[in-house]
């Protein structure tokens, strides 16, 4: 049998005996690898002559089990059917921290802010972030600067020239597969009172 990662299954058999009625036989199960299968992800269920066990794999556990299916009768007679479940690997999507909102003034980048990354299975090094605004014109997307190294990681925002408003912010983190997830957070640009413009005025003779 195969399953994928982190993706129960089950698996369908049938019981009898010739002296214990089919639902007073008694049936377990069991791992011979409890860090890929757990008993607590082992369920045994139906009823009469038609069972079940469901396996629920340990969380971004990959590999292979041998499992035992013991059915007992009254006498306490036992039969055990044997059989190996393999759990094959899957590329699960990074993770990003979540980031609250922020605010800074008009013409104002703001300071460095961290975030974490991080992946099962593609080192953090090789995640690719990238940004995105749904208000290009109040902060572009070169205005998302990413910094930082390995899980640290920081990005700095710097808003569009004399704008101020409201945004929405969301960066993303990419592995290479191809797998993404993305976080988004608010950021309020204040508007400030700019200082009067006056040309320069060349020397004068009169």
């Amino acid at each position: 049998q195969t399953t994928a990662e982190d993706t129960p299954t089950s698996i369908s058999f049938d019981v009898s005996d010739l002296e214990t009625a089919a639902g007073a036989l008694i049936v377990s199960a069991a791992s011979d690898n409890t860090s890929l299968i757990p008993l607590t992800g082992i369920v045994t269920g139906g009823e009469g002559s038609e069972r079940n066990v469901q396996i629920l794999p340990a969380p971004n556990a990959t590999g292979s089990a041998n499992l035992s299916v013991t059915v007992k009768d009254a006498d306490n007679a036992v039969t055990t059917s044997t059989f190996r479940l393999t759990v094959l690997p899957e590329n699960d999507p990074p993770e990003i921290s979540s980031l609250v909102g922020h605010t800074t003034d008009e013409d104002v980048s703001t300071d460095p802010i961290p975030f974490v990354i991080s992946d099962d299975e593609t080192p953090v090094e090789q995640l690719m972030l990238s940004g995105r605004s749904a208000n290009p014109g109040l902060v572009p997307v070169t205005g998302i600067i990413f910094d930082g190294q390995g899980s640290d990681r920081t990005v700095r925002i710097i808003p569009a020239p004399n704008q101020f408003g409201q945004t929405l912010l969301t960066l993303i983190v990419k592995d290479s597969q191809g797998a993404a997830i993305e976080t988004s957070f608010q950021l309020t640009v204040n508007e400030t009172d700019d200082v009067p413009r006056i040309s320069d005025i060349p020397d004068q003779t009169t």
